[in-house]
C-alpha cells in the first residue's frame, strides 16, 4: 500500500530530526524550512508545521501556506515545543486541521494525523459524490459548470464544447428494459473515455445527454479527427450489447470556447443548435456551429451518404406494433397533410376523429381525473384502431386520429367501439367521452 505523502516544515531551527525518523516509518515524509515553504512545488496529503509555540511564528507559516498554489487546500497542522492555550484557539480558528503538542509521544501523534488524513479522505469521498455521476463515473452538470466558471480569467484557454446525444435510446429502454439501457450508457461512456486524453473533461449532464470539454488545439481539422473517432468507436462498443437494434449512433454538436462562448449555457446553447441540426438530417454525425446548414460530417466521410439497406434499417420500427400508430402532434400535422395530398390522386376515404373529455356538470376535470381518463383512452385506441390509423393527444382532455380507408359510416362504428370500450374502462362516473368526426378533403381541389 503506498504511504501517503507528509510534508515536515521546520519553523522551529532543531531540525526536527526526532519527529521525521519516527514519522518516516509510516509515512512518506518530504522536508523543507518555513524559509522555503513559500517556493515549494510539490503537493502533499498533509502538511506538518513544526515551530516553537509562538502566535507570531503559526501566522506566519500559515500566511505562507495559503500563499502556495500547490499547498494552498492541503489540510496542516500545527506542532508546537510549547502548549500556549490562545495559540491553539489561534491556529485551530486560521484553518488548522490539529493543534500538537511535540513531547506527546509517536503513537499519539501518528494517531492525530491519521484522524487528519481519515476526515481527509471523507471530505474527498463527498466531494467526488457530489460531482460525479453515480452510473458512468463522468463529471456531473454542477462540476462543468463550475469549471468553466473557473477558467473564464484565463484569457489564453482554448477548448472544444462538444455535446454529445444518443441516437433511438429511448427505444432501447423501451424494447430491452432500463438494466440494458444502462449498460448502453456504461459502454457509451467507456468507448469515449476510452479515444480522449486524460485532460479532457467527461461530463454526464443526465439520461443520454454527454458533454467533452476539450482543451488545447481548437482547429476544426483536429476536433473533427476526435469526433470521428468516438463515432466509429461508439458504433463498435454498442453493437455488442444490442446487435438486433444496430442504429444505436451518437450525434454531436460542436461548440469552441471562447468563440462561440465563455460561460456554459452560451456553449450549450450554441452546441445545442449543432445538435439540432445533425439530429433533423440524419443523425450520426457532427457539426459545428456557425458552420452553413446544409453541411454536416458523418461518420461515414465528408458527406452524409448512405445505401438503401442501411437507410432502411435506420428509419424501420424495431418491432412490429400493435394498434394505431402513435405521434407527438407536430407529426401528427405533418401525416395529415401528406394523407390529404395523396386522397386527390387516389381518392381514399380518410376520415378524421376527435374525442374530448367531459364532465356530465361541466366544470373542469381534475389531474387525477384527466390523467386517468386519458390513459385509459390511450390504451383503447391503442387496443381498437388498426396499425394503419394514425392518433395523437391534443392538449389534456383531447385526441385526435385518423382513420385510413375508412368511409364516414364505418368511422362512427369504430368511433363508438372506442367510446365502448373506454366506458368499461373508466371507473369515474361523473366524466364521459363524446366525439366528432369528419372526412378528410384536399383543400386545394
Amino acid at each position: 500500500m503506498e504511504k501517503r505523502k507528509i510534508l515536515l516544515v521546520n519553523g522551529c531551527g532543531d531540525g526536527c530530526e526526532q519527529t521525521y525518523d519516527f514519522l518516516d516509518k509510516y509515512y512518506d515524509v518530504s522536508r523543507c524550512t518555513s524559509n522555503e515553504l513559500g517556493s515549494y512545488d510539490k503537493k502533499a496529503d498533509v502538511v506538518l508545521y513544526c515551530v516553537n509555540g509562538k502566535q507570531k511564528e503559526c501566522s506566519a507559516g500559515i500566511n505562507l501556506l495559503n500563499g502556495n498554489e500547490y499547498l494552498k487546500d492541503t489540510p496542516f497542522v500545527v506542532a508546537v515545543n510549547d502548549y500556549n492555550e490562545n495559540v491553539e484557539v489561534f491556529c485551530l480558528e486560521t484553518g488548522a486541521s490539529d493543534y500538537l503538542v511535540k513531547d506527546k509521544g509517536e503513537k499519539v501523534f501518528c494517531s492525530r494525523i491519521d484522524k487528519v488524513l481519515f476526515a481527509l479522505d471523507n471530505t474527498n469521498r463527498l466531494i467526488k459524490y457530489a460531482n460525479r455521476d453515480a452510473l458512468t463515473g463522468f463529471y456531473n452538470r454542477n462540476y462543468i459548470e463550475n469549471f468553466i466558471k473557473s477558467i473564464s480569467q484565463k484569457n489564453s484557454y482554448e477548448a472544444a464544447f462538444m455535446l454529445l446525444d444518443l441516437d433511438n435510446f429511448k427505444a432501447v429502454n423501451d424494447t430491452y428494459g432500463h438494466s440494458v439501457g444502462d449498460e448502453v450508457l456504461v459502454r457509451f461512456a467507456e468507448a469515449i473515455k476510452a479515444e480522449l486524453a486524460e485532460e479532457v473533461l467527461t461530463c454526464r449532464l443526465g439520461g443520454d445527454e454527454f458533454v467533452l470539454f476539450i482543451p488545447g488545439d481548437v482547429s476544426k481539422d483536429s476536433i473533427a479527427v476526435t469526433a470521428r473517432r468516438i463515432l466509429s468507436s461508439v458504433d463498435e462498443a454498442l453493437s455488442e450489447i444490442v446487435k438486433e437494434y444496430r442504429h444505436v449512433s451518437v450525434s454531436i454538436g460542436i461548440a469552441r470556447y471562447p468563440e462561440d462562448g465563455v460561460s456554459f449555457d452560451k456553449l450549450y446553447m450554441n452546441a445545442d443548435k449543432a445538435l439540432y441540426y445533425v439530429k433533423q438530417n440524419g443523425k450520426r454525425g457532427f457539426h459545428f456551429f456557425g458552420d452553413q446548414v446544409d453541411y454536416m460530417i458523418t461518420g461515414r466521410g465528408e458527406k452524409n451518404v448512405i445505401d438503401i439497406d442501411e437507410l432502411k434499417q435506420y428509419i424501420n420500427e424495431t418491432q412490429r406494433a400493435t394498434g394505431a400508430y402513435s405521434v407527438h402532434y407536430d407529426g401528427f400535422k405533418r401525416i395529415y397533410q401528406f394523407v390529404s395530398r395523396c386522397i386527390e390522386r387516389t381518392k381514399q376515404d380518410v376520415q378524421i376523429l376527435i374525442y374530448t373529455l367531459q364532465t356530465k356538470e361541466g366544470t373542469f376535470l381534475t389531474n387525477e381525473e384527466r390523467t386517468e381518463a386519458l390513459d385509459e383512452l390511450n390504451k383503447c385506441i391503442s387496443k381498437v384502431l388498426r396499425r394503419g390509423d394514425v392518433a395523437t393527444k391534443y392538449g389534456d382532455t383531447q385526441y385526435v386520429v385518423i382513420l385510413m380507408d375508412t368511409n364516414s359510416t364505418n368511422g362512427k362504428l369504430v368511433a363508438k367501439r372506442v367510446m365502448d370500450s373506454w366506458r368499461k374502462r373508466c371507473t369515474n362516473e361523473d366524466v364521459y367521452l363524446e366525439y366528432s368526426i369528419d372526412c378528410v378533403a384536399n383543400e386545394y381541389e
